[in-house]
């Protein structure tokens, strides 16, 4: 439920930088991509590219994470599915920050 292949840290930091976008009115397809170039873990950031692309062709953005399970961890996804059901998205990367 909680484990993954990136450290702690980067998808921390992933998160805060992809509240920071949100929040301030960028759209997702753009801030995703913008949010994993700031990260230092090569992998993680072509895992953030894969997902990009999944969003652009409509993908939700839970479905696309899932697909990388081994980067994201089940309680993250699961957390975003409940944000994006209840179009809340933006708030719920931003309330903890």
């Amino acid at each position: 439920m909680f484990t993954s292949h990136v450290p702690f840290k980067p998808l921390s930091m992933f998160c805060r930088s992809l509240s920071t976008m949100l929040h301030s009115g960028v759209p997702l397809v753009k801030a995703f991509p913008e949010a994993g170039q700031r990260l230092g873990d090569v992998r993680f950031r072509r895992t953030i590219q894969d997902v990009t692309r999944a969003l652009k062709r409509g993908t939700d953005i839970s479905t696309a994470c899932e697909e990388h399970g081994k980067y994201f961890p089940e309680l993250f996804v699961d957390l975003v599915r409940v944000a994006e059901q209840t179009a809340e998205l933006a708030y719920d990367w931003c309330r903890n920050r």
